[in-house]
């Protein structure tokens, strides 16, 4: 099991501020179903596909959790610092256990 390398709290405000805006712009876009329903039907959809997109896109943007690239750009950020520290353990212990090795093997004579 892992542990989560712990953030800074005010990068983790900035986040938040920032998957809250795009939130509030999103769902403006979809709140007003039927205004995205006539841009859709302006585009080239029918009336039916221009309402079961904006129903679907609607259900998205109150259900779904978004994320941000920021967002992903530093979990990204902490795993490789994870993953670095794990290759340096592996590589110290790895070279512990070939000086033991060295050390206990008879000398060519």
């Amino acid at each position: 099991m892992t542990r989560p390398i712990r953030e800074c709290s005010v990068t983790r405000r900035k986040i938040a501020a920032q998957n809250a805006d795009i939130a509030y712009y999103f769902w403006a876009g979809v709140k007003d179903g039927l205004k995205l329903a006539d841009r859709l039907q302006a585009g080239g959809f029918t009336a039916d596909q221009a309402r079961a997109a904006a129903s679907v896109l609607a259900e998205v943007a109150t259900t779904a959790d978004l994320v941000t690239k920021p967002y992903l750009d530093d979990r990204l950020l902490a795993m490789e610092q994870r993953l670095i520290i794990r290759l340096g353990g592996l590589a110290v212990v790895l070279t512990g256990l070939a000086l033991a090795v060295m050390h206990y093997l008879p000398p060519h004579g």
